[in-house]
């Protein structure tokens, strides 16, 4: 009984590393974890915008969020955070499998090529990327953290 349960244990582990290690699973993978990105963005969209229906009703919104809704909110959260791990690692991964699997003729024909507008702002995506995450980290810790810390 114990080693047949070890087996199947042992076969979806497996499975599951087959399909991170495959380019496919990794794209798979950021495919879902963009998804649940566009998400959140989506319903802090529509939180945030209960600030033009008035005092109240964002109170009412806040009291609801901190209330009954506290544990689903630091679910959302956790997943948020994981989503966030598992994208910027599979495009790293992604990434450096490209540039592995790329000739020395691929890289000279390329740098003869001019450069597009939308090549030309990739540049910038660390940079976006590390003000999103400091925006995000900010309004974390002035809101959920102060009010954990305040708490204990």
């Amino acid at each position: 009984m114990i080693s047949t349960v070890q087996e199947i244990v042992g076969s979806r582990r497996r499975a599951v590393r087959a399909f991170w290690d495959s380019s496919v699973g990794k794209k798979a993978v950021m495919a879902v974890t963009g998804l649940i990105g566009v998400g959140y963005v989506i319903l802090h969209m529509i939180g945030n915008l209960q600030t033009f229906q008035g005092a109240e009703r964002l109170n009412a919104y806040a009291a609801l969020l901190h209330g009954p809704l506290n544990e689903l909110l630091w679910l959302a959260r956790v997943v948020l955070i994981v989503a966030v791990v598992l994208h910027v690692v599979a495009a790293w991964q992604l990434t450096q499998r490209d540039r592995a699997a790329r000739s020395d003729r691929a890289k000279v024909l390329k740098r003869g090529r001019t450069a597009s507008a939308s090549s030309l702002q990739i540049g910038w995506l660390p940079y976006s990327a590390a003000t999103a995450v400091g925006f995000g980290w900010l309004s974390l810790r002035g809101s959920s953290l102060t009010a954990v810390v305040q708490s204990q």
